[in-house]
């Protein structure tokens, strides 16, 4: 399936699921007696404003993610080396034009040039120098712009630093980033896949079923070697998929080294020839496989979930309506009465398991911010990684220039680490808490919904919670519903910016010992002393009560995390609430009308119902809607 055959199709479901979505949040805006649509339906309705999918490459290091990227870009962009290169993250967008940008975690950006790529991200030059060149701020990623035909508009490629590197804020950046993945590509080498590997691709299927793994280097090894160590991987990878009762995906080999020289060679027919031997054609099929899926599929079945739910809403009161002014005799009336104390007695019931359901979410929401010092604490034990990686690094010192070296690195290359740590900690944890958040209110929404069907030719679209959770959080990942975290929780939650935190415990480098008698180690005793002195500085940063203030900076973003995110909870609970005893009220005061009122009431509420299922009404297209996007998964594969 070619993307130009499919692209018409995703763009016709996608257009016509935010124009449906937009239908029906006017419905309830047009009239202020109709149930309104919940947080979460806005924010999946707007999302399709700025939508974008982010393919993450991922895998241990020297597995040759970058060489296969550049490889398939077809221009060497991204930094490779012999040592560990990539030392931050890299997203590689489509567009008519090159230009690059150092994108930060406060949402600012600064242009760069080509030339400057490898001073910002590659770990090389970052040794050469002390650092990534980046003062007074966290840079969250390298933004690259650069025509790539094959890939479809709002997809980037995201190629990450390397797992098990001897730099510790790597696997940071990388457990980070996985996180806003839309899908992942996981290389492998020649090599057997070690127990790090598996721990990270379970954290990736918590994230996405949209995941394809490739062995790389394959040129390294005879076939009958490489083929032996792929399916001792692939019998691994097969455990870990089982235990979550799906099937694992075929393990493509491909040489990254081949697919480069194909791209660099003039001569067609040798082209043609590497291109073979690299085995890239049928990754690049799979990948593409890969990226029309999660077009397709990322938003749509979320935003079904969400449309539906807002018209079964509407159409439940518009039919309690009609039936009230339907009724004409007082026999007709006491039966509707009866009706409405039966849907009363139901609601009371449904709200209350609601309620426990919420209380549920609450209790994890407090689980997750109660978690944020603990976790962040750990960092500055000295079991922790950042101390256990300089300590470690301190110890294999082997001479002055590398112990002059490592004081001017080491201070700010700590303190980006603790800022690079507490970024992780808490941005993981607003998104966890507004994912919680929007599935509380979801539930509150379904929780009003009795007996209503909005058509037999519809299947009604249902989750579990963590699975609701599950769709929520992947969008918020991405950036998607990022927007929100103000507007759902409020603005005290704002994460404040650790490097402001951190402030004068940055010293420009530290002094090294000179002298004669055992210099070497000397040296190495006064570097982890200035070690323990720094993590414990920067700790008091964070932990301590700041003079005129009643908490210190992390409990104060936990604790206000955890009360915006009850109160708006708590708030949409009172709102629904409200809105269902109007909502019976207007049942039975439309009971009560005289016999001419009712009379022109029910002719507008039979022409509201008549317009909600008309062949060209909001029902009947997301009907469509349904059925288109079952006809794409079927060619593309669910």
């Amino acid at each position: 399936m070619e993307w130009s055959i499919l692209e018409p199709e995703v763009k016709k479901l996608n257009a016509g699921l935010q124009a449906l979505m937009q239908r029906v949040a006017k419905l309830s805006a047009d009239n202020p007696s109709y149930p309104q649509p919940s947080p979460a339906f806005h924010a999946i309705k707007d999302s399709f404003e700025n939508i974008s999918y982010d393919v993450v490459v991922c895998g241990e290091i020297k597995k040759g993610k970058s060489t296969l990227l550049n490889a398939i870009i077809g221009q060497e962009i991204l930094p490779t080396d012999t040592n560990v290169a990539t030392s931050q993250v890299f997203r590689i967008s489509k567009s008519k034009t090159e230009s690059f940008a150092l994108v930060f975690s406060d949402g600012t950006s600064q242009p760069i040039t080509r030339e400057e790529l490898s001073k910002y991200g590659s770990q090389v030059e970052a040794n050469i120098r002390g650092g990534n060149g980046v003062e007074d701020k966290l840079l969250s990623y390298i933004q690259v712009n650069v025509p790539l035909e094959f890939l479809p508009d709002n997809v980037s490629l995201v190629d990450t630093p390397g797992l098990g590197s001897v730099y510790k804020s790597h696997e940071w950046i990388t457990n980070s980033y996985i996180k806003r993945a839309s899908a992942v590509l996981f290389l492998f080498d020649t090599k057997p896949m070690i127990e790090m590997e598996k721990q990270f691709i379970n954290k990736i299927l918590d994230v996405t079923d949209q995941v394809m793994f490739v062995m790389n280097k394959i040129d390294m090894e005879n076939k009958q070697d490489r083929e032996q160590v792929r399916q001792r991987t692939q019998d691994g990878l097969n455990e870990i998929f089982e235990a979550r009762g799906k099937k694992a995906p075929e393990i493509l080999p491909v040489s990254a080294k081949m697919l480069k020289d194909a791209a660099e060679e003039t001569d067609q027919e040798f082209k043609a020839d590497s291109l073979d031997l690299s085995l890239f054609p049928k990754v690049k099929d799979e990948l593409m496989l890969m990226i029309m899926r999660t077009v397709a599929t990322k938003h749509t079945n979320v935003a079904i979930y969400e449309c539906q739910t807002q018209l079964l809403k509407i159409k439940q009161y518009i039919s309690k309506i009609y039936e009230a002014t339907k009724a004409e005799t007082a026999t007709d009336n006491a039966n509707y009465q009866k009706e409405l104390e039966e849907l009363k007695r139901k609601l009371a019931a449904q709200w209350e398991e609601c309620k426990r359901e919420v209380e549920r979410i609450s209790q994890k929401i407090a689980e997750v911010c109660n978690s944020i010092s603990a976790k962040f604490s750990q960092i500055f034990n000295t079991t922790g990684s950042i101390y256990t990686h300089y300590k470690n690094r301190i110890d294999n010192l082997e001479n002055m220039d590398q112990v002059e070296a490592l004081c001017e690195e080491m201070p700010r290359s700590i303190s980006d680490d603790v800022a690079q740590q507490w970024e992780n900690i808490s941005g993981a944890a607003q998104d966890e808490v507004l994912s919680y958040v929007n599935v509380a209110m979801s539930g509150l929404d379904r929780a009003t919904l009795v007996d209503t069907n909005l058509s037999t030719s519809i299947e009604p679209v249902s989750f579990s919670s963590g699975e609701h959770l599950n769709n929520l959080r992947s969008i918020i990942g991405s950036g998607m519903m990022g927007a929100t975290v103000g507007a759902v929780l409020g603005t005290t939650i704002i994460a404040f910016s650790p490097l402001a935190v951190i402030g004068g415990a940055i010293a420009a480098a530290w002094a090294w010992i000179s002298g004669k008698d055992a210099k070497l180690k000397k040296n190495k005793d006064h570097l982890k002393q200035e070690l323990n002195r720094l993590m414990s500085e920067l700790r008091s940063k964070f932990f301590d009560i700041p003079q005129g203030k009643h908490k210190a900076p992390v409990g104060e973003f936990a604790s206000n995390l955890l009360n915006e995110a009850k109160k708006s909870i708590e708030n949409y609970r009172d709102l629904r609430k409200a809105e269902m005893e109007k909502q019976l009220q207007d049942f039975i005061n439309a009971a009560k009308l005289d016999a001419e009122a009712k009379k022109k009431e029910f002719e507008l509420v039979e022409k509201a119902l008549k317009d909600l299922n008309a062949s060209n009404g909001p029902i009947v297209a997301l009907g469509q809607l349904i059925k288109l996007k079952e006809h794409i998964q079927e060619q593309i594969g669910r």
